[in-house]
């Protein structure tokens, strides 16, 4: 996944840079993570389970607990998306930046963006 062409080379440098626990993911991205593969909208070129498992391995995986859940329904964000609530209030309450190109993201200012 991490060889998608979507992805800009600068921010596949800085994942290749990072050590273990460097890196985290909100565990909603792991479910999202998984639809996408189910329908096909993301293709790692090997079984689902075996995609989620190195995912797990290769980043932190961090749980959606209360203040996560409570910031995710009252963020100033237009996406209506609970993956993508969830994953920006994750990345509040951490203080984490986050790598995505969703436009609506980036434009609210919430979290610094790399991509």
């Amino acid at each position: 996944m991490e060889d998608s062409p979507k992805l800009k080379p600068r921010v596949r440098a800085l994942i290749g840079r990072a050590e273990w626990g460097e890196l985290a993911i909100s565990d909603m991205t792991l479910l999202e993570l998984a639809m996408l593969i189910r329908r096909k909208r993301v293709l790692p070129g090997i079984p689902l389970r075996e995609a989620l498992r190195q995912t797990e391995e290769e980043f932190a995986v961090v749980p959606v607990g209360a203040r996560e859940a409570e910031l995710a329904v009252t963020l100033e964000l237009p996406q209506g998306d609970p993956f993508d609530r969830a994953i920006v209030a994750t990345a509040c309450v951490l203080d984490l930046p986050l790598i995505s190109a969703d436009r609506q993201i980036t434009d609210s200012g919430l979290v610094k963006i790399f991509w």
